[in-house]
């Protein structure tokens, strides 16, 4: 078929109309394959955010779990004096009710300053500062088992935690003799104890 100048009027409005079409087309193409890959990516960035949202609650759930395990016991070392502030006065207290219950000489003691501490060949915890206050005491005794009943009494009173350093334990000036009548101390012991306490960082 063959078209001449005279037929370009009639066929004008269809050139248009076919234009137009293809351009719509291209458009439509255009525009579905942008609003799917929106939709890719919204899609993947709701997938990340509900990963990270699990995430956080297995975290949540973890955490709530171990604390229902370690709050109990963290109360409990609170109590006793092993986390916290220093206890000197529950110390010092501690002392004398073992001298009396064991019917022991006047106890003489210095406490130093509080100071950090590093345990030997144990690695220091992460998550906590371990700090020390050593104390002295001179403690006369009748014999070494007073030593012996001192020490494990005060580790019993649960007035906090110490480590003992070390005793010298020595002749007391003037011991009475067999024949003395007066009750005299024999011997006479000096112990370092270091208090720890541990305070979370």
């Amino acid at each position: 078929m063959k078209f001449s100048r005279a037929d370009l009027p009639f066929i004008r409005t269809s050139l248009v109309l076919l234009a137009a079409s293809l351009l719509l087309s291209a458009l439509l193409l255009f525009g579905t394959a942008y609003l799917k890959d929106r939709a890719e990516q919204q899609y993947q960035a709701a997938q990340q955010a509900l990963v990270q949202a699990r995430a956080q609650l297995l975290q949540a759930n973890a955490d709530e779990a171990a604390w229902k395990i370690y709050l109990p016991r963290y109360q409990s070392l609170a109590e006793r004096g092993w986390i916290g502030k220093e206890r000197r006065l529950a110390w010092l207290e501690a002392i004398d009710a073992v001298r009396r219950q064991y019917r022991l000489f006047p106890v003489a003691y210095q406490i130093a300053a509080q100071a950090p501490y590093t345990p030997q060949g144990i690695p220091p915890p992460e998550q906590l500062d371990v700090l020390a206050s050593r104390m002295t005491v001179n403690l006369p005794l009748l014999h070494e088992g007073d030593l012996i009943d001192f020490l494990d009494g005060l580790k019993r009173a649960s007035a906090g935690f110490f480590m003992t350093q070390g005793c010298r334990i020595q002749r007391a000036a003037g011991a009475p003799g067999n024949d003395s009548s007066q009750l005299q101390a024999a011997l006479n012991a000096e112990c370092t104890l270091d208090w720890l306490t541990l305070h979370p960082k």
